[in-house]
């Protein structure tokens, strides 16, 4: 990628919408990138980081998860999660 050093008061540079490019444009793109937080939202608490487990499937479960997930609009990890709440809460 190449980058260009351009003046924003003597050029005028335009956003994908048409908008003008200023430097309080540029500026506020910049608090914004630095203010936000990478990664999901914990699943804990906010500002909390979510312990995470890493499973393995036989391929047919495996299969059968991507299909399920997939007709119900929910993600695996999401189908999983479900999965053992209800299991854990049938146990108890």
């Amino acid at each position: 990628m190449e980058f260009e050093i351009v003046d924003l008061d003597e050029q005028d540079i335009r956003d994908a919408k048409g908008r003008r490019v200023t430097q309080e444009t540029v500026d506020d793109l910049i608090a914004a990138v630095a203010k936000a937080k990478a990664g999901r939202p914990s699943l804990s608490a906010p500002g909390k980081r979510s312990p995470s487990v890493t499973l393995r499937f036989p391929s047919v479960v495996n299969a059968r998860l991507d299909e399920f997930a997939a007709s119900h609009g929910l993600s695996k990890s999401q189908v999983v999660r479900d999965a053992v709440a209800a299991y854990l809460n049938d146990a108890a």
